[in-house]
């Protein structure tokens, strides 16, 4: 499914049969003997081909110019270190003798063997330098030459502030690793200059050109290895224009020799402004070709996960810059280690590549759009309660806007007959006998027809029809298992009360926030309301049908994993989810359920509650399971099991909820599986609850693939409701969850 590691070994992409696929992972290569556990080591340098191994002394000395004490002591070990089975040294070797060199006649001594050269010492003055060639570049890029024949690259740009800038970008990549040529900053009569070491080479865009690909691999992944940094100093023009800010010397390695692009300042000098801020959008833009052609081309098919490898766990606090320069950086590298941290969750917890990276990407956005920082910093209430306050005692904080006069409510003639309806079916279900009242149900089905014409209209009829339909689909799914004989408790229904009227002014709502920033980046808040409707009245429903196959679609999990309902169900929830998409459009079903999760991720993040372990990024969830899995899959009281589940099924945090099944398990479910939550409002800006009532207290989540505990029937257990926010208390194995390094 994942393509990035094929794209990475060859030039132009291939198809293969899954036959063919099958033998190509069993042998680790292509049909043409391609390896795929290539690696760019010694087996990718230029000097492993056959006939060509030598890795000369100019060449080591070229590569080693600025570090003299390196020069120093290889030449003293080679020197002393003799071949094995050969009679010379390493550095007869390197020097190019097949034999040692005779001594010559005239002479009572031998020749003595080359010194190697230190670095040239950077000039007093640049002012004593002879310009040999211009060099080109955005700031006028000079070949310089001093007395003693060593090259230098002279640069005075065209801004001050802007060269400094550049010369401090050079520090900050050379303290972070990343090969950047040494340089020196002099203040001068006629502004800074600064000066910096030639390095002989080509361009990238040469080099690209000219090597085969295995080199060609070698060398983007050299240069990949470092692009976190780009995205850290949110370097714009890393690549350049022609691909000429990147120099490849005779070794192979790649330099970044032109980084003017980097911290507050734009290629050409200009500032960056506001785009100069604590929110890396670099991680995407610099891999994405619509914004940046050069550098996607690149960096293009660097994974999110391999990336955040690199970053999750590193310090940065003791790199050395101007304070405000400081102060950025880690604020930068702060949202960074959040992302990677987020994106290796996803990809442990089988989320696919393409979906973690979207993910991420707007949770990166939530923030930037200030979002996040509206979220309280803590969420709690009574042990049992489910009515959540914030840290200054306010209901909901503003996850649900301030409730206003409640609006004249239309006329109900359904409510008598749904509630007769629910009680027979419920009291026959719990006497065992399933002999309920025909008369009764089918009086509140008769319902259904004008109900749903009543729901395709506007306002508050619309609003009661919608909400009663949901209530039939539960009754209509109680006469089935009474039919069927099988044990069920319909959940605890409400009469209709019409929303709150809307007040002049929205509050706004986090949730409000967050339509509008659906809407802005391509999205339809509508498929988040669809889903959440269908979801409160029953999670087989269509539009939470829909939901479990979207999921489906961008979450790994092996088919014998996930729990359908009937036969040729996932066929009917793929029709439901198509239905939505084609009223809608798919990519904004796409974009409202991705930035939703993402809201939901970064909520479980940032807010402290019961039962939420922010350390170990988990949920700790009660679910109520049919009595009939018991047997099926042989459940034992106290065990931990893992069977076949849904992909979007409801759960509780604060208080079991009983809605079909009786039989408790108890889950510690990680973050990224989690997919709604209660507390948030259904409809911006109403101040309603997330799904049917705060009594269920519902976070839907991912269940399938999952281990549970299996505690027994509802009322003979008793579930520890204040059981903390540390998940090594709820006495679940966490092996599943993954553990930072």
């Amino acid at each position: 499914n994942d393509g990035s590691l094929l794209e990475t070994q060859i030039s132009k992409p291939e198809i293969y049969t899954a036959k063919e696929a099958d033998l190509i992972a069993r042998a680790q290569k292509l049909p043409d003997g391609t390896p795929l556990n290539h690696t760019p080591t010694w087996a990718a340098a230029p000097w492993s081909i056959p006939g060509n191994i030598r890795h000369d002394w100019p060449l080591i000395q070229r590569r080693y110019a600025d570090q003299p004490e390196v020069l120093e002591a290889f030449e003293k070990w080679a020197k002393k270190q003799m071949i094995p089975g050969q009679k010379k040294s390493v550095w007869t070797w390197v020097n190019g003798r097949a034999k040692a060199a005779k001594k010559p006649k005239a002479s009572p001594m031998p020749s003595p063997e080359p010194k190697a050269l230190p670095a040239a010492a950077f000039p007093d003055d640049p002012a004593s330098l002879k310009a040999v060639k211009k060099l080109g570049g955005s700031t006028g890029a000079m070949l310089m030459e001093d007395a003693s024949g060593a090259r230098w690259v002279m640069k005075k740009g065209a801004n001050a502030d802007h060269l400094r800038e550049e010369f401090l970008a050079d520090e900050l990549y050379r303290q972070l690793g990343v090969p950047v040529p040494e340089a020196r900053l002099y203040e001068t009569a006629g502004g800074p200059v600064k000066l910096a070491r030639f390095i002989e080479g080509q361009s990238l865009a040469d080099a690209l050109a000219k090597l085969p690909q295995p080199k060609r691999d070698a060398l983007l992944a050299k240069l990949r290895e470092h692009f976190h940094c780009d995205a850290l100093l949110g370097n714009w023009d890393v690549i350049g224009l022609g691909k000429d800010n990147i120099l490849v010397d005779t070794a192979g390695l790649p330099w970044r020799i032109d980084n003017g692009g980097s911290l507050r300042f734009r290629a050409m000098g200009a500032m960056k402004g506001a785009d100069w801020n604590e929110f890396p959008d670099e991680l995407f833009t610099l891999r994405d070709a619509a914004k940046n052609a050069q550098a996607a081309e690149v960096f293009g098919a660097l994974r999110l996960p391999d990336i955040a490898r690199k970053i999750e766990g590193v310090d940065i606090s003791k790199l050395h810059a101007p304070a405000e320069i400081k102060a950025m950086l880690d604020a930068r590298w702060k949202n960074m280690g959040d992302l990677a941290t987020k994106a290796l969750d996803m990809e442990h917890d089988g989320w696919r590549d393409s979906y973690t990276n979207d993910l991420c990407r707007h949770i990166l956005g939530l923030r930037k759009a200030g979002i996040t920082a509206g979220l309280p910093k803590e969420l709690s209430q009574a042990v049992g309660d489910v009515m959540a306050r914030d840290e200054n005692g306010k209901l909901w904080d503003d996850l649900r806007a301030a409730k206003a006069a409640a609006a004249t409510a239309p006329a109900d003639p359904y409510w008598s007959n749904i509630l007769g309806a629910v009680k027979t079916l419920n009291a026959h279900a719990a006497k065992g006998d399933f002999s309920f009242n025909k008369a009764t149900v089918d009086a509140a089905l008769k319902h259904k027809t004008a109900l749903a014409k009543l729901a395709k209209g506007k306002g508050q009829d619309a609003l009661m029809a919608s909400h009663y339909l949901n209530l039939l689909s539960h009754i209509e799914a109680g006469v089935i298992q009474s039919q069927a004989k099988t044990g069920f408790t319909l959940p605890q229904f409400n009469a209709w009360k019409p929303p709150a009227k809307a007040p002049a002014k929205t509050s706004g709502s986090l949730v409000e926030r967050l339509r509008d920033y659906i809407s802005a980046n391509g999205g339809d808040y509508q498929a988040v309301t669809a889903w959440k409707d269908a979801q409160a009245g029953d999670s087989w429903n269509p539009g939470a049908q829909a939901k479990k196959v979207w999921v489906g679609k961008h979450l790994n999990i092996p088919a014998n994993k996930v729990f359908w309902k009937g036969m040729n169900q996932t066929a009917t929830a793929e029709a439901h989810l198509k239905a939505l998409e084609k009223r809608l459009g798919a990519s904004k079903v796409d974009a409202a359920f991705t930035i939703h999760h993402a809201f939901v991720q970064e909520l479980l993040s940032q807010v402290d509650m019961r039962h939420n372990d922010r350390s170990c990024r988990a949920l700790r969830i009660i679910r109520t399971e049919d009595k009939v899995v018991v047997p099926t899959y042989g459940l034992k009281v106290g065990k931990e099991h893992a069977c076949p589940r849904g992909l979007c099924e409801s759960g509780s945090v604060f208080h079991e909820t009983k809605v079909y099944g009786t039989e408790v398990t108890i889950q510690a479910v990680p973050h990224s599986r989690v997919l709604g939550s209660y507390l948030m409002e259904r409809n911006p800006g109403m101040g309603d609850c997330g799904f049917l009532s705060e009594r269920e207290n519902e976070f839907p989540f991912v269940a399938a693939d999952l281990p549970f505990r299996y505690l027994g029937t509802l009322a003979k257990v008793t579930i520890d409701l204040d059981a903390g926010n540390q998940a090594s208390a709820w006495g679940l194995s966490l092996n599943h969850l993954r553990v930072k390094p």
